[in-house]
């Protein structure tokens, strides 16, 4: 979960229920370590260090938690993750845990922004079925669209419509995701004929119970 969702309620409730978390907390909240208030934001490490402490979250109800301090090299802020006190996971397996999230929010991000799911309403007394349906048909979509964008045809496309940046960021100059690639791919006349041919090898290897992640030339 995001620093939105760090309530001290929240996170009692999951504990009592028995339902693991990992949510990360913001700079300016206080913790209790070894007896003493701190701010989060006084935990510091190197960049590409990690740290794990035993803290007892807010003033009142001090909820004991793990605290997991990491701040990846030329990141621009620390994390501070917090987990139910004696979590089974490493250190590095809890870090590596959250920035699996940042790549699911870009997927919901780019549910919304590319594929038109912001704003659907269904006036229906039961939606349950057309959603899971409709939620199926968008998952399909999107794999496919990732999967044109990640293949080598797809570098072709491009270098023909990508204008990269002059300096790096987050250590590459692409500006263009493999999802837009994808999406341009049909959508441009020249790459769309030879892009609903690789539609079809991309749904055969699907319909054999295969992953597609190898048979992308660079994984997205």
């Amino acid at each position: 979960m995001d620093r939105g969702y760090a309530r001290v309620a929240l996170l009692e409730k999951l504990r009592r229920e028995g339902i693991p978390f990992l949510v990360r907390a913001k700079a300016k909240v206080i913790v209790y370590y070894q007896g003493k208030p701190r701010l989060l934001g006084r935990f510091t490490v190197k960049p590409g260090q990690m740290r794990r402490y035993q803290v007892l979250y807010q003033s009142r109800k001090k909820e004991p938690l793990d605290l997991i301090v990491f701040r990846g090299k030329g990141y621009q802020e620390t994390w501070y993750l917090l987990v139910p006190r004696g979590f089974s996971k490493t250190t590095q397996e809890i870090v590596d845990l959250y920035a699996k999230r940042m790549s699911i929010e870009q997927g919901f991000r780019d549910w919304k922004t590319h594929l038109g799911v912001r704003g659907l309403v269904f006036r229906t007394p039961d939606p349950a079925p057309l959603l899971t349906r409709l939620l199926l048909a968008f998952s399909l979509s999107y794999i496919i669209c990732l999967a044109l964008g990640a293949t080598e045809e797809a570098a072709k496309v491009r270098a023909f419509v990508e204008i990269p940046r002059r300096k790096p960021r987050h250590g590459t100059t692409r500006t263009l995701s493999a999802l837009a690639i994808g999406i341009i791919r049909l959508s441009l006349p020249r790459f769309a004929s030879q892009a609903k041919q690789e539609i079809l090898k991309i749904l055969t290897t699907l319909s054999k119970g295969k992953g597609l992640i190898a048979y992308c030339a660079s994984p997205p």
